[in-house]
């Protein structure tokens, strides 16, 4: 092998490894883009988890209010419906007591 033969080899050699450095360091510069990256989806996924959990308890949340709600309004009918059976009890009694007076005027006027 000659001088120049050599020579080319070094210089070959020493592109070459330009270039793998460079390709290195942008592969390491790509590679903490994707740390990054990767950092962010996490922190918001954990962010979204949380705030799933928290619309998941409000919903509950509101499912129980409901249901004890509509518990309250069953009972509202159930007393208005026993209220409606008393007053109509009463206007019974009334009509009653009206006819045994009037009944009892007619007697005494006979």
């Amino acid at each position: 092998m000659t001088a120049s033969t050599i020579s080319q080899f070094k210089n070959s050699a020493e592109t070459a490894l330009n270039k793998l450095r460079a390709a290195s360091m942008k592969l390491e510069a790509s590679s903490a883009e994707l740390n990054k990256a990767g950092d962010t989806v996490s922190s918001e996924a954990e962010n979204t988890k949380e705030r799933v959990a928290a619309a998941s308890e409000n919903v509950t949340a509101a499912a129980s209010s409901v249901e004890e709600l509509a518990a309250s309004i069953a009972e509202i009918a159930s007393q208005a419906a026993k209220s409606t059976e008393v007053a109509g009890r009463a206007v019974s009694e009334a009509q009653r007591t009206v006819t045994t007076m009037t009944r009892l005027r007619v007697s005494r006027r006979l």
